[in-house]
């Protein structure tokens, strides 16, 4: 999983973002970070992933799956294939990819969901272009449909794709003084943090 930034500020979006992954409903859930390009939507998504919290709630893995404009419904069948290989499953991500070659997507499928079966994951699909992909729509499915009910998927996409949606849009002024100071890597509780929030607040 990747980092973030270390002059990043949690703001009411990631706090949002928490909240819908951390409200345990007894089931698999699919979120969307949605807004336009530059939002910090993939951002926030490192900071989720990378969270404490997060990552005790989900104790037998995150997975961090790259799907960007360019990518196909085979690169992302090979990335959760390895999701399952990673996981301790060699054997099942060799099933898994024998069948998808075969083009027996439904035995593929049920072996991807009995292997993740009762285990608390979270998968994180970033930078969705084309939500109306087949293929795509198909894994979907497959991630909320994991038995047991303990796992979810984040998904980070220009539009609203899931059951819970969190909009990005346009930072606040306080929260982008915020992440102004904190680009310049100032302690909150510093002299010099204050006397540069009177300045960052003129201009």
């Amino acid at each position: 999983v990747p980092s973030p930034p270390s002059y990043v500020v949690e703001t009411q979006y990631v706090w949002n973002l928490y909240s819908a992954l951390l409200d345990d409903t007894g089931r698999c859930r699919v979120i969307t970070v949605h807004g336009w390009g530059g939002a910090g939507k993939t951002t926030a998504c490192k900071m989720i992933a990378n969270n404490a919290n997060v990552r005790q709630r989900f104790k037998d893995g995150i997975f961090w799956i790259e799907h960007g404009e360019t990518a196909s419904s085979g690169a992302l069948i090979e990335r959760l294939a390895h999701a399952v290989k990673r996981s301790g499953g060699e054997k099942a991500s060799e099933y898994i990819m024998r069948h998808m070659d075969a083009g027996k997507f439904e035995l593929a499928r049920d072996e991807f969901q009995s292997w993740f079966d009762d285990r608390e994951v979270l998968f994180v699909f970033d930078n969705i272009w084309d939500s109306k992909d087949r293929d795509f729509n198909r894994w979907v499915d497959a991630v909320q449909e994991i038995p047991g009910g303990k796992s979810s998927l984040l998904c980070s996409s220009r539009t609203p794709l899931g059951e819970k949606n969190v909009k990005f849009t346009q930072l606040s002024e306080e929260e982008q003084t915020k992440l102004f100071l904190r680009h310049l890597q100032l302690q909150q509780d510093s002299r010099e943090y204050h006397d540069n929030m009177e300045f960052a607040q003129t201009i």
